[in-house]
């Protein structure tokens, strides 16, 4: 044997480095929560009526779905109109700062959507809007 021992420089084992895209996915995820905007729904399928001149309300509305035979919805709960006006006659925050959408059907009887206008008014209801969509 020789006197002189070769020395061989050892090279690591190739390793992928997958912090920097756990880092990357968790920023998408964050993104993409920030910018969705959440919308409330009824909670049941309704066929908007179209209209032109239909604009986007804020996002903290509340919205009351009549049917095509002339149910109501609120928070997927089937409600009368009796029940509606306790709900939102008792609560007072409701009247005060929050805007009412009433997501009435376009085969919905004209009749359900004024009396639910006409018992929101009356338990001190100002905001009102009914959804449409543009065409």
């Amino acid at each position: 044997m020789s006197k002189f021992t070769i020395l061989r420089k050892q090279t690591p084992k190739p390793e992928l480095n997958i912090a920097p895209l756990i880092d990357m996915v968790f920023l998408l995820l964050i993104f993409f929560m920030v910018a969705t905007t959440m919308q409330k729904e009824s909670g049941i399928t309704i066929q908007r009526p179209r209209a032109e001149t239909a604009q986007a309300l804020s996002e903290d509305s509340l919205v009351i779905a009549v049917t095509d035979t002339g149910e109501y919805f609120f928070e997927n709960k089937k409600l009368s109109i009796g029940e509606l006006k306790a709900l939102f006659g008792d609560d007072k925050t409701i009247n005060a700062e929050k805007n009412v959408i009433i997501l009435a059907d376009e085969k919905a009887y004209t009749k359900a959507v004024i009396d639910l206008l006409d018992a929101l008014r009356a338990v001190g209801v100002n905001n009102l809007s009914i959804a449409a969509e543009k065409p």
